[in-house]
Order: C-alpha cells, then structure tokens, then sequence
C-alpha cells in the first residue's frame, strides 16, 4: 500500500490533520490503528482470495519491514476484530 501518511490521506480528502484527527477520535480509533486494520484486511485478501500462502512475501506487500512486524501487528489485534475474521 506503499507510505500512507496522516497528511496524506488528509490532503487527499481536503482535510488538515487536525480535523481528521478529530474524526478519528470521535470513531474512538487512532489513525494509526484503522491503518492497521486496512492492511491486515487486505493481507487477508492476499491470502484467501488469491492464494499467496507465503506470509514474507504478504508481510511486504503491505509495506511491513518483515514478517515478524507484521506477525506482531496480527497480535495486537483485539479479540472482538479477530472474532469477526
């Protein structure tokens, strides 16, 4: 998904980061942890829907250094995004 920045994706919508900060804060979630999210669905899709099993190889499609950081961010999901999976 290459670097998605905060000012970015602000820019992109017309916003400044003030305000989307505020929208994320009033969606109780930080802008950080939904692009987390983002990624990890779509790393999801990656595996399903067009069966690469290889986790290094989906790990830096997704723009994780490495398979283990995005091992590590699979963990800190909490349980209720997990039971939707």
């Amino acid at each position: 998904m290459g670097d998605i920045t905060m000012f970015k994706v602000a820019s992109y919508f017309g916003f400044t980061i003030r305000n989307l900060t505020r929208l994320f804060k009033k969606g109780d979630i930080s802008f950080n942890n939904y692009l987390n999210y983002i990624l990890i669905i779509h790393s999801i899709e990656l595996f399903t829907y067009h069966n690469n099993n290889n986790i290094t190889d989906v790990a830096y499609q997704e723009s994780y250094n490495s398979a283990s950081n995005f091992i590590r961010s699979l963990k800190k999901l909490p349980d209720q995004f997990l039971a939707i999976l």
